[in-house]
């Protein structure tokens, strides 16, 4: 992988386990295309929301212009997974409270990592 994608990418861990390779959405273009207009999902797509956008509804999530069904994970300031939705096509969803990050997933590879409510999860940088 050339170096510049290396950048673009994460790890998932849980329990020293990692779980998921993950492409991150870190600016204002990455995160406004997310996973629009894709019709297979090839990786879970991590959403780093900016912290001076804290509050539920800048944490919101919508999936117009996606052609696929997602899990949506929501995780807080304390890295711990507080709440996960599934949602179709043309949908819009608020979390309860404001999230830190927000990981995308195809079905398939969501049930791969078996995150739940409540896990407390690490976000690793790419090995080099």
């Amino acid at each position: 992988m050339k170096d510049k994608k290396r950048k673009k990418f994460r790890e998932l861990w849980i329990d020293n386990e990692k779980e998921a390779t993950l492409r991150l959405a870190d600016n204002f273009s990455t995160r406004l295309l997310g996973l629009m207009f894709k019709r297979e999902i090839d990786y879970p797509l991590l959403f780093k929301i900016p912290q001076r956008f804290n509050s539920p509804s800048r944490s919101a999530i919508h999936t117009c212009f996606m052609l696929v069904e997602i899990i949506a994970v929501f995780i807080d300031e304390n890295n711990e997974v507080f709440e996960i939705a599934r949602l179709k096509p043309w949908k819009y969803y608020k979390p309860k409270k404001s999230a830190k990050y927000v990981i995308e997933f195809n079905e398939e590879d969501y049930f791969k990592c078996k995150l739940k409510i409540g896990d407390r999860i690490k976000i690793k940088k790419y090995p080099e």
